[in-house]
């Protein structure tokens, strides 16, 4: 298994070269202090186009609006892990 991990992308998301894998772990900061809401439906778009089989987002101290459970559902295409994890 090739696991990839990234973190602190901080909305660059899009200019980064992602190496293929299996499983891609974004650990932390995709957002910048979470002041561009609509910035989390952008992530999620750009994670549905990665080749990866499996994706894990984790987030960071800056992407503190999905704190909030009703916000969550902003990322579908990760397993977004909140104060817990996945098998």
């Amino acid at each position: 298994m090739r696991i990839v991990l990234i973190s602190d992308t901080h909305e660059l998301h899009r200019e980064l070269v992602v190496p293929h894998g299996d499983l891609l772990i974004h650990a932390g900061d995709f957002t910048v202090l979470s002041k561009r809401p609509w910035m989390y439906r952008h992530f999620d778009q750009w994670l549905g186009e990665l080749p990866h089989r499996h994706k894990v987002i984790i987030p960071g101290n800056n992407d503190f609006l999905l704190e909030d459970p009703r916000q969550r559902s902003a990322i579908t295409n990760a397993t977004l892990l909140v104060d817990s994890g996945v098998e």
